[in-house]
């Protein structure tokens, strides 16, 4: 039975499954859309309202906290490691008003991921509606709500939500976990900016992505290579080169050479991030391999940025603190490895060699 723009409903499962989302999101999408669009008068324009939401350039950049672990206002208590499991399931999924339907989805979270120092959940997101957009901007929206499901609700003084999957995040007035909040990348970005300007412009050297990418299977090999570097000119310019680096210097910001430790390139044709990549960088910047010419002002927040690649692929960074320690007497040992290889080649070398006599009769 058609509905909205599609023929029927394997036709939107595919046409959401060929934007990025998993065949149970697609169906999970497509059976929201199917009730609200299928048996209306005019399903075609009111999915036109809807399409645009979704497919217009984003009108305002948003990060902060979906949430905390602790206990919410209605006695859900959310534990740490439930929370980091679940993190990267919020990525991708809609942003709604007050928890309604996908037909009032006004945007979508484009990152997400687990902060240890904080013990929460940090997201990233684009908001496709004006209106929304002017009200978070006017302080009128200040906080978000997540919506999940659950495998097991265990009721111990309150429930425990246990094997979460993330669905979507809201703008809410009044949130579960106070902490909650919205910031406007826009104007965070501004602040940043003229915190650096006092300190050495440390927020315009640090990459921080404004674009979503996709994640590439942990077995990727890494290179960047002058090619890699060439594609990424060639579909977006410098703006996509710095977002394949964690550093770069704004006066070279036309050269190559004022980027500093990659970590994504294109695979398979999509802008992605690499893990090898990302494990060569962190490396880099603990000295590994000679390590990287960047300030020392800058190395905690470019740490920072790696970092949450890590949590991207179920990782833990290692600490900042000792990680310099530890990359150096890994690389250490790699030496004394190689070193005792050459002795025991040279005395294989210096072993007298058995002498031959001819006798002659």
């Amino acid at each position: 039975m058609p509905f909205g723009k599609w023929k029927d409903f394997n036709a939107c499962v595919r046409d959401f499954m060929n934007e990025g989302y998993s065949e149970d999101e697609a169906k999970r999408i497509c059976g929201k859309l199917q009730a609200e669009l299928g048996g209306e008068k005019g399903p075609e324009f009111r999915w036109v309202e809807v399409f645009e939401k979704t497919q217009l350039k984003p009108q305002l950049k948003i990060r902060g906290i979906a949430i905390k672990a602790g206990i919410s206002r209605n006695q859900n208590i959310w534990l740490e490691e439930e929370l980091k499991a679940a993190a990267s399931s919020l990525i991708g999924q809609p942003i709604y008003l007050e928890h309604v339907d996908v037909a009032n989805a006004v945007g979508k979270v484009t990152n997400a991921w687990w902060d240890p120092e904080r013990k929460a959940i940090l997201y990233e997101g684009e908001i496709y509606d004006d209106e929304v957009a002017n009200k978070i901007r006017a302080g009128l929206i200040q906080h978000v709500s997540i919506g999940a499901d659950y495998e097991i609700l265990e009721p111990v003084n309150g429930q425990i939500p246990r094997g979460l999957r993330f669905r979507e995040l809201s703008l809410v007035a009044a949130p579960g976990i106070p902490e909650t909040n919205i910031q406007v990348l826009e104007k965070l970005f501004e602040r940043m900016g003229k915190m650096g300007e006092k300190g050495g412009k440390t927020g315009e050297r640090v990459v921080r992505h404004a674009r979503s990418y996709v994640k590439a299977p942990e077995d990727t090999d890494w290179s960047f290579t002058a090619e890699d570097g060439d594609e990424l000119l060639d579909r977006g310019g410098w703006n996509l080169y710095r977002e394949a680096h964690a550093w770069y210097d704004p006066e070279r910001a036309d050269v190559k050479a004022g980027y500093k430790l990659p970590h994504h390139k294109i695979v398979n044709g999509k802008f992605a991030v690499v893990w090898r990549g990302i494990a060569g960088a962190m490396a880099a910047l603990m000295g590994a391999r000679g390590g990287v010419d960047i300030p020392a002002a800058d190395r905690r927040a470019v740490y920072n940025h790696l970092a949450a690649h890590y949590r991207e692929y179920d990782r833990e960074p290692p600490a900042y603190e000792t990680a310099r320690l530890e990359f150096a007497l890994e690389e250490l040992q790699c030496q004394v490895e190689a070193l005792t290889h050459q002795v025991n080649e040279l005395r294989e070398h210096l072993k007298p060699k058995p002498k031959r006599i001819v006798v002659r009769l």
